[in-house]
């Protein structure tokens, strides 16, 4: 009787086979929340949060980016009565000078969250009048003077140029050297408040 040529060896997984079966089953799921996340689908939300969270990390940057944004800042001046243009990037020490510093993260990601805003100018308007009590000026670049009610957060969009032309290199403009077309309101102290805060200093 012939015998039956030897079984190959075969490299299996690591772990039994019902392990195996699990990891594969994990991977299916995961790529399926990679899936309808990409497709900004309603049905992701199938999925646990901290499940979700680990899907989205490959999904950041599904599009092409079509516009430089960055993030600006207004203060009501409670002497001038209007707004002027202050520097928040010595409240941020953090890549202060460039666009990666936290005032720039935080305001990018969570520019839809009107309580992060709300502790974000509070937190603008506590510092200011530090340092205004302490050395008497603004900071920086900042062309607003005097004790201030408020902030208007802005976003100023700056379209990219064609694909394969030369890209320039960022360079921080005052905000009244953008087009007033391509400056968003993201945020705005209400009048009510900028009212009460203003006349608090003048007690």
């Amino acid at each position: 009787m012939a015998q039956s040529p030897p079984t190959p060896n075969v490299v299996v997984g690591f772990g039994p086979r019902w392990f195996r079966i699990a990891l594969g089953v994990l991977a299916a799921l995961f790529l399926l929340c990679m899936l309808l996340g990409v497709l900004r689908s309603p049905r992701q939300r199938w999925f646990p949060r901290p499940f979700r969270f680990f899907t989205q990390i490959a999904c950041l940057f599904p599009y092409a980016k079509r516009a430089n944004l960055d993030y600006r800042v207004l203060a009501y001046s409670c002497d001038a009565k209007r707004y002027a243009e202050l520097d928040v990037r010595p409240f941020f020490p953090v890549n202060r000078e460039h666009k990666e510093n936290r005032f720039h993260r935080a305001i990018y990601f969570y520019r839809r969250h009107r309580r992060v805003l709300q502790s974000v100018e509070k937190y603008l308007v506590a510092r200011y009048r530090e340092l205004l009590l302490r050395t008497g000026g603004a900071p920086g670049t900042s062309e607003v003077r005097g004790p201030i009610g408020g902030v208007l957060i802005t976003k100023v969009r700056q379209s990219l140029p064609p694909v394969g032309s030369r890209m320039p290199r960022y360079r921080r403009l005052r905000l009244r050297d953008y087009p007033r077309s391509s400056i968003w309101t993201v945020y705005r102290t209400p009048k009510s408040l900028i009212r009460q805060r203003c006349r608090e200093v003048r007690r």
